[in-house]
């Protein structure tokens, strides 16, 4: 099964996030993101198979009781090559250290790391754009209230796709 590795985005942030999502998808007819639903996150670790999922949740058992919480800021919006909009989010010295950690670790399980996993730029997508559209959408969501948010890493959660949609598996708490 395919399963990816995400910091679940909570609270208020959570609530603007999902409704940053339903504007733009409305507004613009941009319906990637509800058509295709997932829970709001921050990928640590970008989608691959596994069988071994009972060794994957071993691991992050461990991993969560070792490491401590970091700190994610969430201030402005960022896009990739005018076709993806996000929520830029900076990770503290911590929160990058526990992303780091964790993609090395995962090597015990021959879970490997990818490019996007090495050069981790962290993000809660809002809109997967048509180029035609980016403008208009980056102009809309420059003129709305800034996101500003101070969030707690506190979490590691393995997501799921049995079948055509992300599920979260389960989470695992840092404390």
């Amino acid at each position: 099964m395919k399963y990816f590795l995400a910091y679940l985005i909570r609270g208020a942030a959570e609530k603007y996030h999902r409704e940053v999502i339903r504007r733009v998808a409305d507004e613009f007819n941009e319906n990637h993101m509800l058509e295709n639903p997932l829970p709001p996150h921050i990928t640590l670790k970008a989608p691959f198979k596994t069988t071994n999922i009972r060794g994957l949740e071993k691991l992050l058992d461990e991993f969560t009781k070792r490491h401590h919480q970091g700190r994610i800021s969430i201030k402005e919006f960022g896009n990739f090559e005018r076709t993806i909009i996000f929520l830029n989010a900076k990770f503290d010295k911590l929160s990058k250290k526990i992303q780091k950690d964790l993609i090395e670790e995962l090597k015990s399980l021959t879970i490997n790391p990818g490019e996007y996993d090495i050069s981790h730029s962290p993000h809660a997508t809002v809109a997967y754009c048509d180029e035609n559209n980016f403008d208009s959408i980056w102009g809309y969501l420059q003129e709305q209230n800034k996101p500003i948010y101070d969030l707690i890493f506190d979490n590691i959660t393995i997501l799921k796709k049995p079948r055509k949609y992300w599920r979260v598996h389960r989470t695992f708490e840092i404390k």
